[in-house]
């Protein structure tokens, strides 16, 4: 027994270790742990279940882990021969360990072969074949029925009014592609500030003894949007909360006098548990104006009886909806972000981030989200051992990793004629919007385009799109 005890102790010590975790972490409460650190000693257990068994679950696995880690799991999973059945929101993570892709969807469920971005193609042309498949039905559903509809207005033709109406009856059914509900994310933006809106100089950070951010200095511009990144524990979130002067620095930190300032808190603190999410809105507008607050949390896809429930008592995602919501209702020309994807679904991501994308002012935000760092930020700042560094570009150009940049092209203006939704982007379009449409961008369109749901109108504008490089 003991020799077994020893060999369970040093497996499980090696274990701990590949998930980068020291060897005290054997004996500390899971309690005592943070959302990350629980997060590793759950995935040192897979470490060693990995070697003895079939299949793996893993129930959204990169959930608080740091980006090192995030990868570190990747190379794991891609060198296992263990059958993995993953859920996650984590599209770069998807994108790199999967090789088929189940979607539950109104209680439906529908399978891909592929990666999550294979996925998102087929689901799109599916979404069109499905539409035209419909539309044929109802059209001859419809011919059928008029058809029957007029013989039965002259008593010599009932048996071939009947006729008609068993083949109207005998058309295959189809069902409508059902539309994809998604939040609406439209930030509003204060005049902005000056060009320069954050200027720190030797900015140093102390908790409990221990030097946290060791002499930062840095000139934040008016439009930049800042990623910022790095392992957990190093001290990310305390670096934005000393740009906020919410906690003590040393050094110099000078903010614009006209910087109206938007915060996301990851841990959702500025809410009020006991409040439900319709009175943590009229706390801050007026109970006068519920009529608004409602119509704010219904863009957020909080209706009915979740807007009367306790704070404390909702789902992480509906708390992170609650938190846009109130953070929607300021007028901002900076925001500062903690964490702003986290608990919110893939659809949920791509709103919010193309709402930063069209954002006019200010940026900085924390993130483990790859995806968020190479598409909406275009300057990233790594920290690190006390450490700050800045580099403009993305995550993946400051990893020497095919980078996203930005080009302005020639692109073709598109007027909305009837409501849709862009399946690949999660945005919605209503009658009347403008669309400028670049070339790489058609086939996401496509669709929309064959239904007349949008049409040409011959004029070009020059547009600014993301497009791929390997440094």
């Amino acid at each position: 027994m003991g020799g077994n005890k020893a060999n369970d102790e040093k497996t499980q010590l090696a274990a701990l270790r590949r998930v980068g975790l020291p060897p005290e972490f054997m004996d500390r409460p899971m309690a005592t742990l943070s959302g990350g650190e629980r997060t590793k000693v759950m995935l040192s257990r897979v470490v060693i279940q990995s070697e003895g068994c079939d299949v793996l679950f893993l129930d959204e696995p990169t959930s608080h882990l740091d980006i090192e880690t995030v990868e570190w799991l990747e190379d794991f999973l891609l060198n296992s021969h263990v059958a993995t059945v993953i859920i996650s929101h984590d599209r770069y993570f998807l994108d790199k360990v999967v090789t088929r892709v189940c979607e539950i969807s109104n209680g439906k469920t529908r399978e891909y072969k592929g990666n999550y971005s294979s996925f998102l193609e087929k689901k799109m042309l599916d979404l069109d074949r499905m539409e035209k498949e419909y539309r044929k039905y109802t059209i001859q559903k419809r011919r059928q029925e008029e058809i029957a509809a007029e013989m039965h207005r002259d008593q010599w033709f009932s048996a071939v009014h009947k006729t008609r109406l068993r083949m109207a009856e005998r058309l295959e059914e189809k069902e409508s592609p059902e539309a994809m509900k998604n939040i609406t994310v439209r930030i509003q933006a204060a005049p902005k500030s000056g060009k320069n809106v954050i200027t720190a100089k030797d900015l140093t950070v102390e908790l409990g003894g221990r030097r946290i951010i060791d002499k930062f200095s840095v000139d934040v511009h008016k439009g930049e949007k800042i990623g910022v990144f790095g392992a957990n524990g190093q001290g990310k979130s305390t670096l934005v909360k000393a740009l906020l002067e919410r906690i003590p620095s040393g050094g110099e930190l000078w903010m614009a006098p006209g910087a109206k300032i938007g915060y996301f808190d990851q841990n959702h603190g500025d809410l009020i548990p006991s409040f439900t999410a319709e009175e943590q809105l009229m706390h801050i507008i007026g109970r006068d104006r519920r009529g608004e607050a409602r119509q704010l949390l219904a863009r957020m896809l909080l209706t009915g009886e979740r807007v009367e429930k306790p704070i404390s008592t909702l789902s992480g995602g509906e708390r992170a909806r609650v938190a846009l919501a109130v953070l929607l209702m300021k007028e901002t020309n900076l925001l500062i972000l903690d964490e702003p994807t986290n608990y919110l679904d893939i659809p949920s991501r791509h709103a919010v981030e193309e709402a930063l994308g069209e954002y006019d002012g200010t940026i900085i935000a924390v993130t483990h989200d790859r995806y968020f760092l190479d598409t909406v930020c275009n300057r990233v700042w790594e920290v690190k051992d006390g450490g700050v560094t800045a580099c403009a570009g993305t995550y993946s150009s400051m990893k020497g990793r095919p980078d996203v940049r930005e080009i302005v092209i020639d692109a073709d203006e598109y007027r909305v004629q009837a409501p849709f939704t862009n399946w690949v982007t999660g945005k919605k379009f209503a009658k009347g919007d403008r669309v400028l449409v670049a070339p790489s961008e058609l086939k996401s369109y496509e669709w929309a385009i064959e239904q007349d749901k949008m049409r040409k109108t011959g004029g070009r504008q020059r547009k600014k799109i993301s497009v791929e490089e390997t440094p």
